[in-house]
């Protein structure tokens, strides 16, 4: 799925980790979003799922100017 993070995450699942960049746009994977931190980011607007390429490129006209980069899963013990 496509989302956009205002802040720096990670969510963790099975023994995996997924680590976003802030005021940026990644791919995570789907089975990320059971994690709990991920309602609870959805909740308080701390990440947005992006639907498709026209939303995301409003997105990228409003203020704060964010990046596009991709996220990359890792392993859970290599998170410091």
């Amino acid at each position: 799925m496509r989302i956009f993070c205002k802040k720096a995450l990670v969510f963790e699942r099975d023994g995996a980790a997924f680590r976003t960049e802030p005021m940026g746009f990644c791919d995570m994977p789907d089975h990320f979003a059971e994690c709990n931190l991920f309602s609870w980011a959805l909740s308080d607007g701390d990440i947005e799922v992006i639907g498709d390429s026209a939303k995301q490129k409003k997105r990228e006209r409003e203020p704060g100017k964010p990046s596009v980069k991709r996220a990359k899963a890792v392993p859970s013990g290599d998170i410091i």
